[in-house]
Formats: C-alpha cells, structure tokens, sequence
C-alpha cells in the first residue's frame, strides 16, 4: 500500500488528477485525488490467492467492486448527479442480488426470533442497506484522516467480531481493508498528500456492506451490532438528512456542518477533531464486541443509550449558532 499511495500521488500529479479547492471544502490547495486507486489495486493484490474462480456470492462481490470504485472514479473527475450515482449503484446491487449477496433476514437481541424477508422484501432491504453504507463512508470523508481512520477501526471490529462465523474470504478481505487503511493514513492524515476520492470512499463503503451481509448478518449476531460498528458516519448520515430536510434543502446538498466541521469550527485542530472521532469509533467497536459476545439485551441498551448520548450531543453543537473559531 505505501508504494502504491506513493505511486498514486505520481499519477496525480502528472494527469492533474486533483480535488480543487471549493467553497465547500476545508483544504485551500490542490490535493491529488487518486487515493482511491492505491486502495482498490492493494486490496486487491492482497485477494488475489484467494479468488475462488467458480462464480459465487463473493466473486460478485468482487466484479461489483470493480464498477463501484469506476462509478466513484468518474465522479471524481467529472462530478456526477448524485441520483445517477444512486442509480448506478442500484444496477450494480440488484447485480449483486441475483448472485447470491442478499439479505434474508435479521437476527435481534434476546429471545426475540429473527425477522425473515421474502424475495421481494430482500431485494428492497439488501437495496436500502447497501445504498446506505456505501454513501455514509462518502459523507464522512470531510477532513483529512478521518474516513481512511474510521474505515481502520471499523475494518478490524467487524473482523474481530465476526471472525468466527464468517467464510475466510470475507476475513482476509477485512485483514486487507485494515492493513491498506492504516498505511493510507501515512499520507492522508493530516495534513493530506492524498484523498480517497469518492473512489475511495464508495469502495470503502461497498466492501464494509459486502462483508456485513455474507459475514454478521448471515450469522446469529444480532444486527443492532453493525449499528455500534459504523456508529460515527450512521450518525453523520442521520443528522445530515435530518438538517437539510429542516432547511428544506436537496439531501445531497453539500455543507460543512457535519460532525467532523462542527468541532473544527470550535476551535479543535483538524488533528484533534478526527482524534476525538476515532475514539468515539473505538469506544462503540468495544461496545460491538462485548455485546457480540455476551449476548445480553442489557449490554445492547447500554449500547444504545451511549448512541444515543452522542447523537444528541452533536445535534446540539448542530443547533447551536456559537462558533469559537472560523476555520482558516
């Protein structure tokens, strides 16, 4: 991963493959944009051995990781209509779909009996999951060092957790995405030589929707699990929704009012910001893996209440109108 981030960073630089600075941004100078390609070609060396070459549900995995990180590729390049970006990612996922990546039911904490789907129900809940973690990856990447250390953190609890019930595949696809995360961080922490890019970032995403679905969620772990696992961009992407239907703006309306900017925006370095963030990740990832192995209701209370707490705290930095420090 170190030479390819390195190679990137060449490749940028010599096909001007940069994200611009924009009102909307927090970086003031060209930043190469190709960290996206660094992750998926080291991802997928490190796959290589493994690759089953009968067709399965995780070689169509595979093959639709491909279209992801090109549909993100030319979104980098050429800013595509964020519905036509959803809709790209529908054909992909209904791909996906008829190959065996499907979510056929959900499993609830306690004595609850799972929840079945049926075909139809299956596809709309696959559809709806998938779309959703791809994108809260996307939302998160805000400032440097925050996605690539989240998507680490997250890489290596859902690992940790769902080691035991799921197929090698998806653990060595998880061992990768923490190893090219970690080493991404070296150049995108701040302040970045590179970014992910939405090739990144939807890659990331996609590979974190695929594991859950052929790893947890085909498992007895209660589902309310990936929920303490991708804590930080669900709540980004919960309180994104909720302020700009509030504002009576397009869902997909660009800002920078998301949790990463409202403690920059109080003064906390970029640094300390996405410290502060992966230590909420990492407290929720301890969260997932006790609950994951005790299996009590009241460990996912506590979990839920600790969720709770915090989005309530960031959605009062959201409503209030103090800002200490501008960011400069």
């Amino acid at each position: 991963m170190f030479v390819m981030t390195k190679l990137a960073i060449k490749a940028s630089n010599k096909l001007d493959f940069y994200d611009m600075p924009k009102a909307r941004n927090m970086h003031k100078s060209p930043t190469p944009l190709l960290g996206g390609l660094a992750l998926f070609i080291s991802i997928a060396f490190t796959l290589l051995p493994i690759i089953p070459w009968e067709w399965s549900p995780f070689t169509a995995g595979l093959v639709g990781a491909i279209f992801i990180f090109l549909i993100g590729l030319y979104d980098d390049k050429y800013a595509v209509n964020p519905w036509v970006k959803m809709g790209l990612q529908a054909v992909v996922i209904t791909g996906l779909f008829f190959s065996g990546v499907r979510i056929n039911f959900m499993t609830w904490p306690g004595e609850i009996a799972p929840l079945f789907f049926g075909t139809l129900a299956s596809f709309f809940v696959t559809q709806l999951w998938m779309i959703t973690i791809i994108n809260m990856f996307n939302i998160i990447d805000g400032i440097d060092g925050l996605a690539g250390g989240i998507s680490c953190l997250t890489s290596l609890v859902l690992l940790l957790v769902s080691l035991a019930v799921s197929p090698l595949a998806v653990s060595v696809l998880l061992c990768a995405m923490v190893g090219s995360t970690a080493m991404f961080l070296r150049f995108n922490f701040h302040p970045a030589k590179i970014f992910l890019g939405d090739s990144g970032a939807l890659l990331l995403g996609y590979c974190f929707a695929l594991v859950s679905i052929l790893g947890v969620l085909k498992s007895t772990v209660s589902v309310m699990i990936l929920v303490f696992i991708f804590a930080v961009p669900l709540m980004d992407l919960c309180l994104s929704i909720i302020r700009r239907t509030v504002k009576r703006r397009n869902i997909f309306y660009p800002d920078l009012e998301h949790i990463h900017h409202q403690l920059v925006i109080r003064g906390v370095s970029v640094p300390k910001s996405a410290g502060i963030l992966y230590a909420i990740s990492g407290l929720f990832g301890v969260v997932a893996i006790v609950a994951s192995k005790q299996s009590r209701v009241v460990d996912i209370l506590i979990g839920l209440a600790l969720f709770l707490g915090v989005l309530t705290y960031f959605s009062v930095l959201q409503l209030s109108k103090k800002h200490v420090k501008k960011h400069e």
